[in-house]
């Protein structure tokens, strides 16, 4: 990696081409875990990396540049966040957002996880969804993976809007289950996700 990130210090364009397309996968699902919107977090992780082209001469090649650009979108998403508090009701979520995503950072890069903790997180989330009953599972993948409103769940799968929200209940008590038993730092990112 130093090697690379000599290169791109020195300009190298097909250098920061192969790093962008190694670190952005990892990057954007860091970003999606707090900032739904698709569009909004690929803009942000391309502007991250647009201020770390454009700072490539600060480089020190013996510091990790991954470590670098997860701090930056840190940052940015921070802002993001800070921006979007509108009334009172979102600053309680802003807060737990924050420490949640100074923490991920933190471990992340102390190198304690054999994966990004995202990817951790994914594969744990994925595997207690699908051991959801059929209805259940159905009503959080369209709920919380899809973005749809419970009115929009309730007309899709012919239930009402009570019937979406014991599913929700039932699924996040099912979900909070399966990552206490086995991924229990991931409950953190649970909690900002299932909100």
């Amino acid at each position: 990696m130093s090697n690379q990130i000599k290169a791109i210090k020195d300009g190298n364009i097909n250098a920061f081409g192969t790093f962008f397309r190694n670190q952005y996968p990892r990057l954007l699902k860091y970003c999606r875990l707090f900032i739904k919107d698709l569009a909004t977090a690929e803009d942000m992780v391309q502007e991250t990396f647009i201020k770390f082209w454009e700072k490539r001469e600060t480089l020190d090649p013996n510091n990790s540049a991954g470590s670098l650009l997860f701090i930056s979108l840190r940052n940015r998403c921070l802002n993001y966040l800070r921006e979007q508090q509108a009334d009172r009701n979102k600053l309680r979520e802003y807060h737990s957002k924050t420490k949640t995503l100074q923490l991920i950072s933190h471990i992340d890069y102390l190198g304690e996880e054999d994966l990004p903790i995202e990817e951790l997180l994914i594969r744990e989330l994925n595997a207690a969804i699908d051991n959801l009953p059929k209805q259940c599972r159905n009503v959080v993948k369209l709920a919380k993976l899809e973005g749809l409103k419970n009115q929009e769940v309730a007309t899709k799968l012919g239930i009402s809007v009570k019937g979406v929200e014991r599913q929700l209940s039932i699924g996040k008590k099912k979900i909070e289950e399966h990552l206490r038993k086995n991924y229990p730092l991931g409950l953190i990112l649970f909690f900002t996700w299932f909100s």
